[in-house]
Formats: structure tokens, C-alpha cells, sequence
């Protein structure tokens, strides 16, 4: 199955309402996207709620499964800063 960085970024993004339910915003963007072999990495931040470091984490592995389960894709979200362009507006 052939699939676009913008289609894999839409199938995440409805799934971030795990987040969500915690307070938390995830953001992503195509920039960074990258398939390899069959694993999509995803680059994602975080606004909203302030979260310790392994909560965070378990609420991206669980988005993770929850999108292999539905969406039958192997996405590895990948946690990093927001662009500067965000950065500087926050």
C-alpha cells in the first residue's frame, strides 16, 4: 500500500485525542516525516498541560498502538521542540 507523509500525518493527527484527554496538544508537522523500511517517523511537540517525561512518553507509545491497530501503520512518534517560528510566538 502506497501512502503520503500527509496521509500518515492525518492518520496520526486523529489519534492525538489520547493526548487530549490529558490536557496535552500534540502538534506535527510534514516537515521531518521519513519512512524507513516500513516504519513512518513522525516529529511531534507538545503544548497544554505539563506532563513528567514518562507520562509523555506512555501517551505517545499509546497513540502508537492505538494507530497500528486501526490505521495498520507503524508510526514511531518522535518527541522534539516546536519550529522556531512556533517557538518564537509561544
Amino acid at each position: 500500500m502506497d501512502i503520503s507523509d500527509e496521509q500518515v500525518l492525518e492518520a496520526v493527527r486523529r489519534h492525538f485525542r489520547l493526548a487530549e484527554s490529558e490536557g496535552l496538544t500534540l502538534h506535527t508537522m510534514q516537515d521531518g516525516v521519513r519512512l524507513d523500511n516500513s516504519w513512518w517517523y513522525v516529529p511531534v511537540w507538545s503544548s497544554g498541560a505539563v506532563l513528567r517525561t514518562h507520562v509523555y512518553h506512555a501517551i505517545l507509545a499509546d497513540i502508537e498502538q492505538e494507530i497500528e491497530e486501526s490505521e495498520g501503520l507503524n508510526v514511531l512518534l518522535i518527541p522534539t521542540e516546536p519550529p522556531v517560528e512556533v517557538a518564537q510566538t509561544a
